[in-house]
């Protein structure tokens, strides 16, 4: 069975060049792992003769044997060989091709390293006959790149504004969390687009407000928590921020709805002791799968008593929105956003 390795002791191996055999890179959080890749490829480079001792190849595009025969040569005026693969679907081996991919990496020469990293590639908790049969061999080293959660992302956007001598609270980091969402790569852009507006210094509050993109589902989810929890000069806060952005109203109980939606289905697959994740096979998550871990987070608190009431109240009012036409309704839409805000903190407080 191959051996597990953490994220962060991966990095270390790179950073102090001691990787050795076969490694399999693979999981949800792309950008680390890339950043990874990226990083032991400068490295490598940087020793030179990159040209010998580094190969790198589209495992979309490539057999085995060609991987074999570059892992099999000898590194030039080197200790170590490099062969990095990216993207080789087992699923779509053959027979035969798989059983050299197999031989090659238990007879892997000493002096090479071997990457196989899944930029695109999703592995999912099922695995097929063929990945199970890669995943047993014991030479070959896992890697995960787990998303990180809210917290590691906030100390992440931290950390990435001090080296740019910007300072970031941990409040305006959970608010960038809330905007952006938990993909790292776009909180990566953001946080770069923030350091390059904001200079130096303190980031405020309004600096955020002017060039930070808003992810709708993330502020629907932020809006929902905010509702639940009891907090309601946020959560109107949150609906005045969707507001200005142009919002339609019937768009935002639309998002707000879907919010809840994910809470009760969580809430109704923990209470019936299934795995959380087969909803994404059920229902249309896929490459939104942190809806569900942000959910399954927060459903414990809530009854599912509350979530039907909840749902039941966002019904009528898209009822009341759809209900009526002409600008005698326009002016009623806002009251209805802010009656069915009190009447959700309501139902929140049981």
């Amino acid at each position: 069975m191959m051996a597990e390795l953490r994220e962060a002791d991966f990095k270390k191996a790179i950073q102090s060049g001691t990787l050795e055999g076969a490694y399999l890179l693979y999981g949800e959080e792309k950008y680390t792992m890339l950043q990874s890749v990226r990083k032991l490829v400068q490295k490598v480079s940087s020793a030179g003769y990159a040209d010998f001792n580094l190969q790198r190849f589209d495992g979309t595009d490539v057999t085995a044997e060609e991987v074999a025969v570059a892992a099999e040569a000898l590194p030039l005026f080197a200790d170590r060989k490099w062969v990095t693969v990216s993207d080789w679907n087992m699923d779509a081996a053959s027979a035969e091709e798989l059983k050299k991919i197999t031989e090659m990496i238990d007879d892997l020469p000493d002096t090479t390293v071997l990457i196989l990293y899944l930029p695109t590639i999703e592995l999912g908790k099922r695995l097929s006959a063929k990945w199970k049969q890669l995943f047993s061999l014991k030479n070959l080293n896992a890697v995960e790149f787990r998303r990180k959660t809210p917290r590691e992302l906030e100390k992440y956007l931290i950390t990435f504004a001090e080296k740019r001598n910007c300072v970031l609270s941990r409040d305006l980091a959970s608010l960038l969390v809330a905007r952006c969402g938990t993909d790292l790569e776009t909180l990566s852009h953001e946080i770069s687009k923030l350091c390059a507006f904001a200079g130096c210094g303190e980031i405020r509050r309004e600096q955020i407000d002017a060039v930070v993109i808003q992810n709708r589902e993330e502020q629907a989810f932020a809006l929902s928590k905010a509702i639940i929890g009891g907090r309601y000069e946020h959560a109107y806060e949150i609906m005045d921020a969707l507001l200005a952005q142009s919002e339609e109203p019937v768009a935002i109980v639309a998002l707000l709805s879907s919010s809840y939606l994910n809470l009760y289905r969580v809430k109704c697959m923990v209470q019936s002791g299934a795995p959380v994740m087969d909803l994404a096979a059920d229902f249309d998550y896929k490459g939104k799968e942190f809806l569900l871990r942000n959910a399954e987070q927060d459903c414990g608190r809530f009854s599912s008593a509350m979530l039907r009431k909840s749902l039941d109240l966002l019904l009528e009012a898209d009822l009341a929105l759809k209900g009526g036409a002409g600008s005698s309704r326009e002016s009623m839409k806002r009251v209805i956003l802010d009656e069915l805000v009190a009447k959700l903190l309501l139902a929140a407080q049981g």
